[in-house]
């Protein structure tokens, strides 16, 4: 049970981080924008806290970025998962 939370869990942290580098980039300047792509083509791969610790250095308003990051995340998840519900009660009704 506890194995079946950790896999969740980080399958949906992945799409979190991508979601909010997204957002974050398109509050980048040019230069700004380059040095995180540095950054995080490096090997290893920077931490969490060393990629959230640059964006709140370079982005002033990265708390808003953030949350805007996080509720564009929030929104497509719902419909997503409201689209799959919907698939398959429609599916269901028709194999009956």
């Amino acid at each position: 049970m506890r194995r079946a939370r950790l896999f969740r869990a980080s399958k949906t942290r992945i799409p979190v981080q991508r979601q909010i580098g997204i957002v974050a980039m398109a509050a980048m300047d040019e230069r700004t924008a380059d040095e995180y792509e540095k950054m995080m083509e490096k090997e290893p791969m920077p931490s969490p806290e060393e990629v959230v610790n640059f964006l709140q250095n370079k982005i002033p308003n990265f708390q808003e970025v953030l949350t805007e990051a996080l509720k564009q995340f929030a929104d497509e998840y719902i419909t997503g998962a409201k689209r799959l519900m919907a698939e398959a009660k429609a599916g269901s009704a028709v194999s009956v």
